[in-house]
C-alpha cells in the first residue's frame, strides 16, 4: 500500500479487521538502510536502466547517500529497492497461513489462528540476508 493515493497506515490496518490474531513489525531505520548503492542497483536490476541513467536517477532521489524521509518519491523508491525482501516475506507468510500487508516499513500479519512466535525470528533472518 506504500505510495498509493488514498492509502495510509490506517487502510493498511483495516485489511486485517476480519482476523482474530494480529502481529505487527517494522524495519528500523528503513529509509536510512536504503543507501545510494542499493537504490542504484535497484534502478539497474529492476528497471533495467543504463548505468549512466541509473546514476542520475540515484542522485535525484537520494540526499547525503540515503533516501530522505518525507520525500514524495521515497515511499516508492524504498519499496522497489526492497521488493525482493517483501516477496520473500510474503512467501514465508504462506507457511503460517497468514494475511500480509505492508505500508512503507510497517508490516502487518494476521490470521484466524494464533501466529507462531517463530515468525518474527524468520522475518529478521530474511531481512538480515538482504543487508
Amino acid at each position: 500500500m506504500s505510495g498509493k493515493k488514498s492509502y495510509s497506515y490506517i487502510t493498511n490496518s483495516e485489511t486485517h479487521l476480519q482476523y482474530k490474531f494480529i502481529k505487527t513489525m517494522d524495519i528500523s531505520k528503513f529509509y536510512e538502510s536504503a543507501q545510494r548503492s542499493k537504490v542504484y542497483k535497484m534502478f539497474i536490476q529492476t528497471f533495467k536502466m543504463e548505468h549512466d541513467i541509473a546514476w542520475i536517477m540515484t542522485e535525484v532521489v537520494t540526499y547525503n547517500g540515503v533516501l530522505p524521509t518525507g520525500s514524495p518519491s521515497s515511499q516508492l523508491i524504498v519499496y522497489w529497492t526492497y521488493c525482493d525482501l517483501f516477496d520473500m516475506i510474503n512467501n514465508l507468510i504462506k507457511q503460517y497461513y497468514c494475511h500480509f500487508s505492508l505500508y512503507v516499513d510497517d508490516m502487518t500479519f494476521s490470521s484466524h489462528k494464533p501466529i507462531s512466535l517463530k515468525l518474527r525470528d524468520e522475518v529478521a533472518i530474511i531481512k538480515k540476508s538482504m543487508d
